[in-house]
């Protein structure tokens, strides 16, 4: 009986141990050319620096680029493809096309 109960308390303290980001949009996404971005909840540090705030999902994020970007005033939308992928769209495009795939940015230390 004392097995079974130090077997689940286990599973429980892994279960808590920290959020698995594997299933969200969260974290740190690199373009590979250089571009970085970073989705925080309901916030975003964009590729230039700026946070903003945006409409978060479990699975994707909506925002508009800040004054002083680039992409100033254009609405951006990530999608989640996989563990390691997303989709980023630039602009209003209802059909989703021409969308650039992201990746995690891999973790240094």
């Amino acid at each position: 009986m004392k097995r079974i109960g130090a077997t689940t308390a286990f599973s429980l303290l892994l279960l808590a141990a920290g959020p698995a980001l594997a299933d969200r949009i969260d974290g740190g996404w690199c373009d590979g050319k250089g571009g970085h971005l970073i989705v925080d909840g309901p916030k975003v540090r964009t590729t230039g620096g700026s946070v903003v705030p945006g409409d978060y999902d479990r699975h994707s994020f909506h925002y508009v680029a800040p004054a002083g970007e680039p992409d100033a005033g254009t609405e951006i939308f990530m999608m989640l493809r996989s563990e390691e992928e997303m989709t980023l769209f630039r602009g209003r495009d209802s059909e989703r096309k021409d969308g650039e795939i992201w990746r995690r940015c891999e973790v240094t230390s």
